[in-house]
């Protein structure tokens, strides 16, 4: 049983992995965005942009309310499972071939 300094604790590193997670897209759109700009990448940004600003927004609603859960089990089903729902989200973006596997 964990008490309530380990659950802070736990929070406090919730709360580090969420940020990391926001800073993370943040650099990935950047790193996407001036290539396009200077026309090395032929995408269609705005796809691209709005799917990750919706995944973005829908992170950090629900990161804030995973903040007001109150035991560990919980707060650690929480944050594993929002891992795991953005690794599903990046990976089902991939259309460019018929299996996941081969995608350049």
């Amino acid at each position: 049983m964990m008490g309530p300094a380990e659950t802070s604790a736990l929070r406090e590193r919730k709360r580090i992995l969420d940020d990391v997670t926001v800073w993370m897209l943040l650099v990935v759109s950047v790193a996407v965005a001036v290539p396009w700009f200077l026309r090395l990448l032929p995408i269609d940004l705005s796809v691209v942009a709005r799917a990750t600003f919706g995944f973005t927004l829908l992170y950090i609603a629900l990161a804030t309310l995973t903040d007001r859960l109150r035991g560990p089990r919980s707060l650690r089903q929480g944050s594993s499972s929002w891992g795991s729902c953005g690794i599903w989200s990046v990976g089902s973006r991939c259309r460019c071939c018929s299996s996941r596997s081969s995608c350049p």
